[in-house]
């Protein structure tokens, strides 16, 4: 005879199995690392937002302060090139603007930029102003340096062969421009930068790749100048 099966019925049942911890599928951490470079990203972008608007109210301010002579010389708008020219070897004169030392005002119509240029340059102040790098706008070699920003030389993407730009110095000569080309360099090719024969004035920034560096090239139209200050 078959005996139904028998059960225990006292209350010593076996201990539940402990649930093992569940591991966490590559996805999730994919995920993870995905939102941490999206907050990086979000950061960087909103401090080079922040960056810009200083560079900006920066560039203002100094504009605003400029010295009359060089005031004078941006209302006249556009000349007719004569007078003595400055001699080569002469040292640009230099002002003090809102703190820094200037050595004049780039302009460049088409794009609306009414520019300081430092008299010298590192990369605490290039993140306010553009910078004099290389060069003498009297020996017609000069280099200026800029960051990308829409308001400082990222606005010079719109430039069209031909068009002018003019350099004023601290003693109000005046130096008209035309646009002739641009190139794209390395980082690391200074010789074609500041040494490549035939550019009276050259502006340089970066790349919106960060790794290599837009040059615009300009040959010198004229000038108006008067006897410059070299004390």
């Amino acid at each position: 005879m078959l005996h139904k099966q028998e059960f225990p019925t006292d209350n010593s049942a076996s201990p539940a199995p402990v649930p093992r911890a569940r591991r966490r599928r590559p996805g999730f951490w994919f995920f993870v690392l995905a939102f941490v470079f999206l907050l990086l990203a979000s950061g960087l972008s909103l401090y080079n937002i922040w960056q810009a608007h200083q560079a900006e109210q920066a560039t203002a301010a100094a504009i605003h302060a400029l010295p009359p002579q060089i005031q004078e010389a941006i209302h006249q708008g556009e000349t007719t090139p004569s007078g003595q020219r400055p001699d080569p070897d002469w040292p640009m004169p230099v002002a003090q603007v809102e703190g820094e030392e200037i050595i004049g005002v780039l302009e460049v119509p088409r794009t609306g930029l009414v520019l300081p240029i430092l008299s010298t340059w590192d990369y605490d102040k290039l993140k306010r102003f553009p910078c004099y790098y290389h060069g003498s706008i009297y020996r017609k070699d000069a280099v200026f340096c800029s960051h990308d920003y829409p308001f400082q030389f990222g606005g010079l993407t719109e430039l069209e062969e031909g068009d002018t730009a003019r350099f004023i110095d601290c003693a109000g000569n005046t130096f008209t421009y035309r646009f002739q080309e641009q190139e794209y360099l390395q980082p690391t090719d200074v010789e074609n930068m500041v040494f490549k024969d035939g550019w009276d004035l050259t502006l340089f920034t970066c790349a919106y790749n960060g790794l290599a560096r837009y040059a615009y090239r300009f040959v010198e139209d004229g000038y108006l100048a008067v006897i410059p200050s070299h004390n």
